[in-house]
């Protein structure tokens, strides 16, 4: 590839500097999770693998899964998983700044530390058995942006809507965030550029979504067919399509209506701070302002205009495809585009460094990295006693099944119903991160789906599980049982050991 392509062989020193601040920015922000074993749901049940497939329309994971315990296995080891993740979002931010051609020294530091420090990540880490390869989604995602925006050859847009495949293949609501970076680019060239050279940039853009799009379609139909497989109806993907119109528009009315109410509630707890709502709407106002007075010509500011009313769309596109009760914090990854926006524009027009605008946006974007960077630690502290209390809770079990009179080992264990302790210890301090999914569930994780899981591969039980306890539930031995944690909560009946815990 030609050198005045991002002319890298100039700009390398630059790009490793930005890398290195974004890598070390990362390791500062995360290094809870990275440095202990911390775990949600799916974490408990699996520590060497698992997650969505092909079935989900997770194609090119499927690959990527299959390929990697082929040949080293998957192991889901905070450091090592931990420090790749962190590579692929460093880079990842690297390309976002090349994208827009962030000259200012400040600003690119701004982007660098509002990314890093987005809550998104903590809840990607806390899958940390997914999160390399999320990761690495993220990161095609950025590069089929740089080529798309940056890339002078058909050869360049070809790859883009590859990359853009494959990421939409390793999860699918990262296509949000490549459309977004598209559409900010776009609102980004109106400053400089006539509506002809904008509209041409439209045409390409849509060219690279909709090739990419049918690169996604057809990569995941083939591996479809190869594995005899037929797609789920996973968070309702493949029941979108059979939507009435009506459905449609209210999904996409819907979609604004939540986009807007972020700057006056809580979206997905990634902006629970009233003052974090507040410095994040100035940075909107400042900054969507004055790129609208530095446009010069009309047509360019129509289509500015246009851009920005199709931003909270685009971003929000997995409200339109999902029913809102299947978004979880995982697919709000696009929102990132919204965030860094300000400092993007502010870069454009650059502004001068001591104007009040430019230093409105940029104390305002250093209270949103800090108000982020406390709530990313705040997730892992909660993280880190949750476990601690669920596996004390059920090592304390485990004991009492073992002291059980006539206990053997070689017998099944049921566990019947959810824990309802009263002696549990809740913490209301946490209540401002309970809108953000992913984590674990609002209880901790005492009744997760997978407690099972949990107890064999973090307590180290594991004897034959009965799932299906209908048929002891209606013996009159367990009508008669107390509730745990009470005396009598455990019982061998008919040679399986049962806990009632509710």
């Amino acid at each position: 590839m030609q050198a005045k392509f991002i002319e890298i062989d100039k700009n390398w020193k630059k790009i490793c500097q930005l890398f290195l601040i974004a890598f070390l920015t990362g390791l500062f922000v995360h290094m809870y999770i990275l440095t202990n074993k911390l775990i949600n749901y799916d974490e408990a049940s699996c520590p060497f693998g698992g997650g969505g497939n092909v079935t989900f329309g997770r194609w090119f994971y499927f690959i990527l899964m299959y390929l990697t315990k082929k040949i080293m296995g998957i192991y889901s080891a905070q450091w090592l998983y931990g420090v790749i993740s962190i590579v692929c979002l460093s880079a990842s931010v690297v390309c976002i700044l090349l994208t827009y051609d962030v000259k200012n020294r400040v600003n690119q530091v701004l982007v660098i530390f509002l990314f890093m420090s987005f809550p998104v990540i903590p809840v990607t880490l806390a899958f940390m058995f997914l999160s390399p390869f999320y990761c690495f989604g993220i990161f095609l995602g950025s590069l089929s942006v740089l080529l798309a925006t940056k890339g002078e050859k058909r050869f360049c847009f070809l790859v883009s809507a590859i990359l853009l495949a494959c990421s939409m293949g390793i999860y699918q609501a990262y296509v949000g965030y490549i459309l977004g970076l598209l559409l900010l680019y776009l609102i980004s060239l109106c400053k400089n550029s006539s509506y002809q050279l904008v509209l041409k940039r439209v045409v390409l853009f849509l060219a690279v979504a909709v090739v990419g799009g049918l690169f996604y379609y057809i990569a995941n139909k083939m591996m479809l067919f190869i594995t005899h497989t037929e797609m789920t109806d996973y968070k309702g993907i493949n029941s979108a399509g059979k939507l009435a119109i009506g459905n449609w528009l209210q999904r996409i009315t819907h979609s604004y209506r939540v986009f807007f109410q972020s700057f006056i509630s809580d979206y997905y707890g990634l902006t629970e701070n009233t003052v974090f709502r507040i410095a994040f709407l100035i940075t909107i106002i400042v900054s969507v302002a004055f790129m609208f007075i530095k446009i010069m010509d009309r047509i360019v500011k129509v289509l500015y205009m246009f851009f920005l009313a199709l931003l909270p769309l685009v971003i929000n596109m997995m409200f339109v495809v999902c029913e809102e009760k299947d978004i979880y914090t995982l697919m709000v990854f696009p929102f990132i585009v919204i965030l860094i926006m300000p400092i993007i524009l502010i870069d454009v027009i650059n502004l001068e460094k001591k104007s009040i605008a430019s230093t409105i946006i940029v104390l305002a974007v250093i209270f949103e990295v800090a108000d982020y960077a406390t709530l990313d630690n705040e997730i892992y502290m909660k993280m880190q006693m949750a476990y601690n209390q669920a596996f004390s809770y059920y090592n304390t079990v485990v004991t009492q099944i073992k002291s059980l009179d006539k206990y053997e080992a070689d017998m099944p264990v049921a566990f019947v119903g959810n824990v309802s302790d009263p002696t549990l210890t809740s913490w209301d301090e946490f209540s401002n991160i309970k809108n953000i999914h992913g984590i674990g569930e609002e209880d901790g994780l005492i009744n997760i789906y997978s407690r099972t899981y949990f107890v064999q591969n973090y307590v180290g039980f594991s004897p034959a599980w009965i799932v299906n306890t209908k048929e002891i539930e209606t013996t009159e031995e367990f009508r008669n049982m107390s509730v745990y944690p009470d005396a009598g909560s455990i019982q061998i009946i008919d040679g399986t050991v049962v806990v009632k815990f509710e």
